[in-house]
């Protein structure tokens, strides 16, 4: 009798895990989807000016700058893994997207030739996102540490480039980004989109984009494998600058120039849209549609509480609660995985 007992009892708790392990799963698949929605509602219904074609074109083109450097984020975190210690991270974008637009503004208002400005940052970029590589895979510093110190370098130096002042230009760039409407949408969504079939395409179409994953997912078996694992861990960051870079040029067509401290304001969206990816994933790992989701995810999120008046320091309370709870949401998936 009471073996009859104890085996009911079992049965009953196994039924009670596999419940409760169906509403964690269903959570993990669609709890982001769900959340958008429940926002998306939640601010049309509290904001009269939200899904008004104005506020929806300057939300747009919010998420152009924020997407773009998310998806060279989302890059170089398939290609380092997500531990959070020694996964791939760079902290620097935000600043990077600071010194860049820093840089072409002001050679801009110096009478350089566009061309000119838009090299300079463009190598400047690639060979920041070269060292932030190099110092991670042959020197060995943690991608944390490494990212962290580059994002103070890159501080300074924006600083010194423009004498910490804000930096205002007028010439056919800013006035093609910031007026160019084709078919009622501005330019800088087609290159939101442009810049979004080519990191797709790279990184999820191509061998490259495989050997990427590959070694994020498994540095070890790609070693095994004969993968060029230190020359596309470099290149990740190589491609996170060259996003940098597009992102610094969206920013100076928006702002008309270059602003102080904006690489700082950005890291934290930058950071929670690329970790919030993998929640748009069945796999729950870090992707470029899903970067793309993520990013227009906290865009709507900044645009909202600004439509509502919510003080600014509960916008950062709530954005960082996010990034705690994707981060945490991630790695119990991938315990579940260990498991299996």
């Amino acid at each position: 009798m009471s073996g009859s007992t104890e085996s009911m009892t079992t049965s009953g708790l196994n039924q009670e895990r596999t419940f409760g392990e169906q509403i964690v799963t269903f959570l993990l698949h669609y709890g982001a989807y769900l959340a958008f929605m429940g926002v998306l509602v939640y601010f049309s219904i509290e904001s009269k000016v939200f899904l008004t074609p104005r506020n929806i074109i300057g939300l747009l083109q919010q998420v152009a700058v924020l997407a773009v450097v998310t998806f060279g984020l989302a890059t170089v975190v398939m290609g380092g893994g997500t531990h959070v210690i020694s996964g791939g991270i760079d902290l620097s974008l935000g600043a990077l997207i600071g010194l860049l637009s820093g840089l072409m503004a002001v050679m801009m208002r110096d009478a350089y030739p566009i061309p000119v400005a838009l090299g300079a940052g463009l190598l400047t970029g690639l060979a920041v996102g070269a060292i932030n590589g190099s110092v991670v895979v042959y020197l060995r510093v943690l991608p944390l540490l490494a990212t962290l110190a580059m994002m103070y370098v890159l501080g300074g130096v924006e600083l010194l480039v423009t004498n910490n002042l804000v930096v205002s230009i007028d010439n056919a760039l800013v006035s093609f980004l910031a007026d160019t409407v084709w078919f009622g949408i501005p330019v800088s969504i087609y290159i939101l989109l442009a810049v979004f079939l080519i990191f797709y395409i790279v990184l999820h179409e191509t061998r490259l984009g495989v050997y990427i994953q590959a070694i994020g997912g498994n540095k070890d078996a790609a070693v095994r494998s004969g993968l060029g694992v230190q020359r596309l861990s470099v290149l990740s960051y190589v491609l996170a600058g060259f996003a940098a870079w597009v992102s610094a040029i969206l920013v100076i067509g928006r702002l008309s120039g270059s602003t102080r401290g904006i690489g700082p304001l950005m890291l934290l969206d930058i950071i929670l849209a690329t970790y919030v990816s993998a929640m748009f994933s069945r796999r729950q790992q870090v992707n470029v549609p899903g970067a793309f989701l993520g990013a227009l995810f906290v865009a709507v999120l900044s645009n909202g509480f600004t439509m509502i008046n919510v003080p600014t320091y509960w916008t950062f309370g709530v954005k960082g609660l996010l990034v705690l709870t994707v981060v945490a949401a991630t790695s119990y998936q991938q315990k579940r995985k260990g498991r299996r």
